[in-house]
């Protein structure tokens, strides 16, 4: 009889969990598109972000909680960073305060040609390959992260 209580307790408390995590989960289900890595960095930052939060809580059993908290949330942000893919930007900084706002190519006919001098053409192009190689080293990095330690992602 006590274990059938149990079993009812528990099944009630699954549905109660289900549900919640329909309401925490809908909008980024709702939106997830299957076309773009954006997505699957936006799942997996909200799937961090709550396991953050868990560790971070009272709910959490293990003395590692902190230390789990904070790989979780260093995975979490280069999720962030790769989700919303600001390499480019970033890295035309420098580009930007040299030259300003810069045109590179104009149209003559239907053909697009340089609009500026070679020098000012290689440094755009040092920009768009420092932007790639900082993309890359995240993903290095978060693979890496996730490699390590997931399997001590758990309470």
């Amino acid at each position: 009889m006590l274990y059938r209580i149990r079993e009812i307790k528990s099944k009630i408390f699954g549905i109660k969990d289900g549900i919640s995590n329909l309401i925490k989960w809908f909008n980024i289900i709702y939106n997830d598109r299957d076309w773009d890595h954006y997505y699957i960095y936006s799942l997996w930052y909200k799937k961090f972000d709550n396991m953050e939060k868990f560790f971070n809580s009272d709910k959490a059993w293990t003395s590692k909680s902190e230390g789990i908290a904070e790989q979780i949330k260093e995975v979490k942000l280069l999720c962030k960073r790769l989700m919303e893919d600001n390499y480019l930007s970033e890295a035309l900084k420098s580009f930007e305060e040299k030259y300003g706002e810069v045109n590179l190519f104009k149209s003559v006919g239907n053909k697009l040609i340089h609009n500026v001098d070679d020098e000012t053409l290689l440094m755009y192009r040092e920009c768009g390959e420092l932007a790639n190689k900082n993309r890359e080293n995240d993903k290095d990095m978060l693979f890496e992260l996730l490699r390590l330690n997931i399997d001590n992602f758990w309470d």
